[in-house]
């Protein structure tokens, strides 16, 4: 996805190339047929990432004790990350599941959000929704996390946040 400076100074750089000679062809790549086209960087693909992908991203930590899969849509700077984590092991020691890696998607400013985990969130293995489960999630400067997460449950959630570009 381009930044905003990016398209601007693509724009600038096709109109001021040779305006005579710039042809329809240049224009359709530039607005819609190019991969990195304005309506691409407007309209992006979601991303998709797990702990087992190659972590396009999202990164899990080495010492994480969750399985996760997340949808990343960035729209301008608008980035919304939707997605389920899972505790796989009964002795945690990181509730860190991933990280950040891309700086396109670092939040704009240093973000602390912290969430308590609402009963219509937490899932048993048998997808059943527990009540009776409350856990806590945080999302840092680039980092996801999930405490007090059951072994083999599955936690819900969605994150919508301004990126820096």
């Amino acid at each position: 996805m381009a930044t905003k400076s990016e398209i601007k100074a693509k724009i600038e750089s096709s109109l001021s190339a040779n305006p005579s000679k710039t042809t329809r062809l240049d224009h359709e790549s530039f607005l819609h047929t190019n991969a990195n086209s304005l309506l691409e960087a407007i309209y992006p693909e979601d991303v998709f990432d797990t702990e087992a992908t190659n972590n396009v991203v999202t990164k899990q930590t080495t010492d994480s004790d969750y399985d996760y899969s997340l949808s990343i849509v960035k729209t301008g700077r608008k980035v919304t990350i939707s997605g389920v984590v899972r505790k796989n092991t009964a002795s945690s020691t990181n509730d860190v599941f991933a990280n950040i890696t891309n700086p396109e998607y670092h939040p704009s400013e240093a973000v602390e959000f912290v969430s308590i985990g609402e009963a219509t969130s937490v899932f048993n293995s048998s997808n059943r929704m527990n009540r009776s489960v409350t856990v806590s999630f945080a999302f840092g400067e680039n980092t996801i996390s999930v405490n007090d997460l059951p072994l083999d449950y599955r936690f819900r959630f969605i994150i919508t946040y301004n990126a820096k570009n």
